[in-house]
């Protein structure tokens, strides 16, 4: 289960790094010493680079909160491993299509 958790933790500590860039950048671009063109254009630009840095963040929230759900369906006892995932999810779908064709036998 560790090799789950470490790199959320690393997602916990990208968002921390983000949301510091975003207020040094807020700075920047909030900071009207320096008047010309040329740092009005740069301003901008970097607003562009502070949209980006926020939705990097409500991405790595979004897989924290992802990975918060699947933790609590296994119950943390489980290693969530892809590839045994998918052959339970082929299994159980073989399942259900054959319970559902002796439904429909039963049913005609």
């Amino acid at each position: 289960m560790k090799r789950l958790i470490f790199p959320i933790i690393i997602i916990f500590f990208e968002n921390d790094n983000f949301r510091s860039s975003d207020v040094a950048l807020m700075g920047f671009i909030n900071d009207r010493v320096i008047r010309s063109y040329s740092f009005d254009r740069l301003r901008l630009k970097m607003e562009d680079y502070l949209s980006v840095s926020r939705a990097l963040v409500l991405a790595n929230d979004a897989d924290i909160s992802d990975h918060r759900m699947l933790i609590t369906a296994v119950d943390g006892e489980e290693d969530l491993v892809g590839a045994d995932i998918f052959f339970l999810l082929e299994a159980n779908t073989h399942l259900r299509n054959t319970a559902q064709s002796r439904m429909n036998h039963y049913l005609a």
